[in-house]
């Protein structure tokens, strides 16, 4: 299967689409929130929607995301909570409470707001939302901290989010090891994506991989059932060789696990 790997990126305005060469977050426990019938939820997670009387929230760890209630029924929502969720937005990280566990109210939540304006992540894809009004995508951190959401930057001239980017999302797979550069005004907002292409053959090998495969036999499943990631690059110096290098990857996976180890735990 033929991938692309590569970005675009908004200069002045201008969206430009580039290839690339080769392949942090806020600090925070990565464990599922903590959870009780009577105390309810407490950790950080992902705001997907937001009215008036409710608000729902992806906890860290989670596979669905959770309605909660602003107020008990026929009660209105606290002074302060309401004032925590004016700068509380769709695919903002959260720290948030909650309590009870049959119809949940929230009882405390608090953006995780950037630093810095600008910045660069590197991560894990756990999940994708291929909208093509409001394409999104979650990244697990490559070091320590909660999963965050990205959203394609919006492009003022066609009044939409950029359609280079948009297609970019759509292709994402979750387990793809990406960099992402992004941008920071109420949510952050991607500007480039760089998909890995070596990880991406090492995930690929290491699921063809069977116990007692040679490094040949491994290598020509690879060619026929495995992915084939490329880079589209203006550089006549930018030159990478999927085949060539899943070749040499190869003897070392079957040897990592010849030697006790997983398939995966060897690197380049």
């Amino acid at each position: 299967m033929r991938t692309e790997s590569g970005f675009a990126s908004v200069v002045g305005g201008v969206i430009l689409a580039v290839g690339l060469c080769g392949t942090q977050s806020s600090p925070a426990a990565e464990r599922k929130p903590a959870r009780s019938a009577a105390t309810g939820d407490k950790g950080f997670g992902i705001v997907t929607a937001k009215t008036d009387k409710d608000i729902t929230i992806k906890a860290e760890g989670e596979d669905e995301a959770k309605r909660y209630l602003l107020a008990p029924q026929g009660a209105a929502p606290k002074a302060d909570l309401q004032a925590a969720l004016k700068i509380v937005f769709p695919t903002n990280l959260v720290m948030f409470q909650s309590q009870g566990d049959r119809n949940p109210v929230l009882t405390g939540i608090q953006a995780i707001h950037s630093k810095t304006r600008f910045g660069m992540s590197t991560g894990t894809v756990v999940a994708v939302d291929a909208d093509p009004k409001w394409p999104t995508f979650d990244v697990k951190p490559s070091g320590r901290g909660p999963t965050e959401r990205y959203v394609a930057v919006w492009n003022p001239a066609t009044k939409s989010v950029d359609q280079r980017l948009s297609q970019i999302i759509a292709g994402l797979k979750v387990g793809d090891k990406l960099k992402v550069a992004w941008f920071y005004d109420e949510r952050k907002r991607a500007t480039q994506i760089q998909i890995t292409a070596k990880a991406n053959v090492d995930r690929s090998l290491q699921f063809i991989y069977r116990p007692g495969m040679t490094a040949d036999v491994l290598y020509d499943h690879y060619m026929d059932f495995g992915d084939d990631p490329f880079i589209r690059s203006d550089d006549p110096a930018c030159v990478f060789s999927a085949w060539t290098y899943a070749q040499e990857r190869c003897p070392a996976i079957c040897q990592a696990a010849s030697a006790g180890g997983a398939a995966g735990s060897c690197s380049p």
